[in-house]
């Protein structure tokens, strides 16, 4: 059964397109919250999310934009605005709905954005990610640098796992506390900076600059991408670096 997530503030509204949705055969998790968003879009990676882009805590565009930086799940707006509309596409939806969708219209428009992220997933390689010497198993949750296993605590492995699930790109300090630590620790930034550091004692090569573990100042922290190095240290561009 297809997984659903719903992000939308208005109680009742919520309610009744969850009823709908379970009636139609799906599961549905269902939220008003976005830092909860957040964390169930990154943990339980359903297949497609439903979005009030009108969302009353923070706006439509930088909800949507947070859930594409948690997972690369198929989403759909629900606004009746032109403007939103082009708002909605823009900052990373998948397709735009109106606000009171009728049922078929909702469950077809839902089945074709499902079938199109298994297809994608379908498509990807598995769950090892690969970057310079670095390699990242996460249906083992090992990590091994120069062939090398690096021992690393649970909060340790959770936080470069969610780095890594978006090796090359910056992850948000909120996104990267919400998701590693909780909701209620989204202001507390000192714990990306202590784990960071942890991080860097273990994989980095050096006490110089960071080769794996960017700062990007004032932004968030981003796992960088090189290219995989082999065992007798050559590089090679064609090996996979993708997150599963």
């Amino acid at each position: 059964m297809a997984l659903i997530l719903m992000v939308e503030h208005e109680g009742e509204a919520r309610r009744r397109m969850a009823r709908l949705l379970r009636v139609g055969g799906y599961d549905v998790t269902e939220t008003a919250d976005i830092p909860t968003a957040l964390r169930l879009m990154f943990q339980s990676q359903p297949d497609a999310a439903i979005v009030d882009f009108h969302h009353a805590d923070g706006g439509g565009a930088d909800l949507i934009r947070l859930l594409r930086e948690a997972a690369p799940t198929a989403i759909l707006a629900i606004t009746d605005d032109t403007m939103d509309t082009v708002r909605a596409l823009n900052a990373g939806a998948d397709s735009v709905i109106a606000r009171r969708p009728d049922a078929p219209e909702l469950l077809v428009r839902l089945r074709s954005l499902v079938r199109q992220d298994r297809r994608r997933r379908e498509s990807e390689p598995g769950q090892r990610i690969v970057t310079g010497a670095l390699e990242i198993d996460r249906d083992t949750q090992t990590v091994i640098k120069h062939g090398t296993p690096i021992p690393l605590s649970r909060t340790e492995y959770r936080l470069l796992d969610a780095l890594a699930v978006r090796v090359g790109q910056t992850a948000s300090h909120r996104y990267l506390l919400s998701t590693v630590w909780g909701d209620q620790y989204v202001d507390d930034t000192h714990y990306l900076r202590v784990y960071i550091g942890y991080l860097r004692q273990k994989l980095e090569d050096s006490p110089g600059p960071p080769r794996y573990l960017v700062n990007d100042w004032g932004v968030g922290y981003r796992l960088a991408w090189h290219p995989v190095e082999t065992a007798s240290g050559t590089q090679s561009v064609s090996a996979s670096a993708a997150a599963g």
